[in-house]
């Protein structure tokens, strides 16, 4: 063989793979996708029972609410939780009166439009800003001299506050939270602390 066509074959078969092996790759590898511990993933849905303690700020006001003094009750909420960090549903309250044997007793039902803003989003704990919007209808029973009276009132409410769940399991947290609440246009005051359940579903986020 003749050297020129030596050197040709050589070329061709030595130096492009030489090429190849040289050349940097177009981009670096994709990074792993951080994991994330599967017991703590936020989930879509939230089915939120509550049992909590209201009392009222009146002074020297025995008007509505303040004639009942502190209302004990349970709250059912329903919560849609697109993202990690914000929720929207809505919330029903109903409570009775802790009051004497002879002072007035009653009721309050409540409904009302909730939104959450939550601050983490992994770990065991799932901390939170909340706000309601919405109307409660109260009625007081009063006795005088062997009478029964009855008076009804119907007002919009709004309640701001927080609250902080624990991850007891995957779809279950316990949690506390606390608020501070005030009809319109009364303007009559009460705060709210009490206890909670979260159950999950769907999905984590």
């Amino acid at each position: 063989m003749r050297p020129n066509v030596f050197f040709s074959a050589l070329t061709v078969a030595v130096f492009p793979s030489l090429a190849r092996a040289a050349l940097p790759p177009l981009r670096d590898p994709e990074p792993a996708p951080l994991t994330r511990a599967p017991e703590h993933l936020r989930r879509p849905v939230e089915l939120v029972p509550k049992l909590s303690i209201t009392e009222p700020l009146c002074g020297r006001d025995t008007a509505g609410p303040c004639a009942l003094g502190a209302v004990a009750g349970g709250e059912l909420a329903a919560l849609y939780r697109p993202t990690a960090y914000f929720a929207f549903g809505g919330s029903a309250f109903y409570g009775r009166s802790l009051g004497t044997a002879r002072g007035p007793r009653g009721d309050v039902l409540g409904l009302a439009l909730v939104g959450r803003v939550y601050l983490l989003e992994e770990e065991s704990l799932d901390p939170y800003l909340e706000a309601l919007a919405g109307v409660s209808a109260e009625r007081v029973t009063r006795e005088r001299a062997g009478f029964t009276e009855v008076a009804a009132a119907t007002e919009s409410y709004g309640r701001a506050g927080g609250g902080l769940d624990w991850f007891a399991t995957p779809a279950l947290e316990l949690g506390v939270f606390a608020g501070y609440s005030e009809l319109l246009p009364a303007g009559r005051g009460a705060v709210t602390a009490g206890l909670g359940v979260s159950f999950l579903f769907g999905e984590g986020l």
